[in-house]
């Protein structure tokens, strides 16, 4: 092998460590900034920490007492009714039989809470376990968009690699940074589980292993997956994308009966983890399919919420368009940005519906290389995503974009990587700095997204932060 070649791979790789480290670093500094999502403003924030003891305590309700109020009320449920009677009450907890629960999946207790209690005698603060969720995301991000580039897209170029996989991991992660504890835990666990289960898929099925080798990552793959419905299950209705994998899988391996009871295996992780979330289920709400959501103490009685509630032609138009293109006015001063729908926020993910939409050349090649199939059941999946988030809740929050933009910039990655697949050096060097230029606005846009004032975020909690900056911008014009 050619020695040079080798120092630059080293070299390459070198600098995506280093890259990767210092992204890490600068996520988890960022989530230290806001009192009320570190837990040094005491709020109900700390939910898997009391969930972690109870579990020591052997039971599956919180330890905590309920007022004496709320049991009197014939709907605990109702907003009104608590305030009309003065009822004080646990915010975001889910409320059966006279006791808490907690409504937030229980996979990230036992994977990361539990183990740090028992290993060091002390709570581990769920906004330490998002930036260790985040962590894996960004390492996760960066061997998927490797092994892809490897196998499929090596005419991309070095910096615009490591700009479009900055740019998509920013998309996917910046809200965790901004509102780290809590819900944030919930939906980056469930991302971090399901960005590993792409990746152990995806290894499965296209590189160049043994049968008994991808059936072992196709396995892991299979346990992410199946971890993500114990995290945040909306997130995971993106196993759906499992079912085209599959089909390229039994394409490309030829089968007999004794491979096929191999292959059964792969089911294994989600017949085992959803039985024991079933079983979780029926414990606390004597339900195998309740989470706890209509259970769940809100601003809103989330018992009006549910999925066959929620499937109103005018709700989930209004829905997705907030989700995908409503549109806030530009400032002029920094921040500069509003929170909007994802399409405004990020445009660059316009491509790869654009690209599947009119370029027949696109999904042609995309076809050919058995990815078409993957794409289109992303987008499926995508939309029940959707669906599912507009019907079960009040209203569409910016965290809950995050349960999809994962999957979107994965799309989108797959989409821009097959510009590059019959592209003459012309094409190549015009593609590289489009998507460079596009990365680098992407990035930016996460970064200024980050400063804006909300959900007690850091500038929203120190509004003079944003004054700070201000004057310090000033002075350079």
């Amino acid at each position: 092998m050619d020695k040079n070649l080798v120092k630059k791979v080293s070299l390459n790789n070198i600098i995506q460590i280093i890259w990767v480290v210092i992204m890490i670093s600068v996520c988890c500094l960022g989530m230290e900034l806001s009192p009320i999502w570190t837990g040094r403003v005491p709020t109900h924030r700390n939910q898997y920490e009391i969930m972690t003891q109870s579990l020591l305590n052997r039971h599956l309700y919180m330890d905590i007492d309920p007022d004496s109020k709320l049991l009197e009320l014939e709907n605990p449920y109702d907003p009104q009714a608590r305030k009309e009677a003065g009822v004080g009450f646990k915010f975001d907890h889910a409320f059966y039989n006279g006791r808490y629960y907690m409504y937030f999946g229980i996979v990230p207790v036992f994977i990361l809470f539990l183990p740090f209690r028992i290993i060091f005698g002390r709570s581990l603060a769920a906004f330490h376990a998002t930036q260790i969720f985040t962590a894996f995301i960004i390492i996760g991000f960066f061997l998927l968009f490797n092994f892809l580039r490897k196998k499929f897209f090596p005419k991309i170029g070095n910096f615009t690699f490591i700009s479009l996989a900055t740019a998509f991991c920013s998309f996917s992660i910046w809200y965790f940074v901004d509102a780290p504890a809590l819900y944030c835990t919930a939906i980056s666990s469930a991302v971090c589980m399901m960005v590993w289960s792409f990746y152990f898929y995806f290894r499965a099925v296209f590189d160049d292993f043994s049968f008994n080798n991808r059936i072992l990552f196709a396995i892991a793959g299979a346990f992410f997956g199946a971890l993500a419905f114990g995290c945040r299950p909306p997130v995971a209705i993106a196993n759906l994308t499992a079912v085209p994998l599959f089909v390229v899988f039994l394409k490309n391996n030829k089968t007999s009966s004794k491979e096929w009871r191999k292959i059964l295996l792969i089911a294994l992780p989600y017949i085992i983890i959803g039985v024991l979330l079933m079983m979780y289920n029926y414990a606390r709400f004597d339900d195998p399919f309740e989470f706890g959501q209509k259970y769940q103490l809100s601003n809103w009685d989330q018992k009006e919420y549910s999925l066959l509630n929620g499937l109103g032609l005018i709700k989930q138009v209004n829905g997705f368009i907030k989700m995908f293109i409503q549109t806030k006015d530009l400032s002029v001063v920094f921040p500069y940005v509003q929170h909007s729908g994802i399409f405004f926020e990020f445009p660059v993910f316009l491509i790869s519906i654009g690209a599947l939409i009119f370029s027949n050349s696109t999904r042609t090649r995309l076809k050919e290389k058995n990815w078409l199939f993957f794409l289109l059941t992303a987008g499926l999946a995508i939309i029940l995503i959707t669906i599912v988030e507009i019907a079960m809740s009040p209203l569409i929050e910016e965290r809950y974009h995050f349960d999809l933009n994962y999957l979107i910039a994965i799309s989108t990655f797959l989409v821009i990587g097959f510009f590059y697949i019959e592209a003459g050096d012309g094409s190549i060097r015009k593609y590289n700095i489009v998507f460079t230029i596009l990365s680098l606005i992407t990035i930016l846009t996460a970064v200024l997204l980050f400063f804006v004032p909300y959900d007690f975020n850091f500038t929203a909690y120190y509004p003079e932060t944003l004054d700070h900056i201000r004057e310090i911008m000033w002075q350079f014009k």
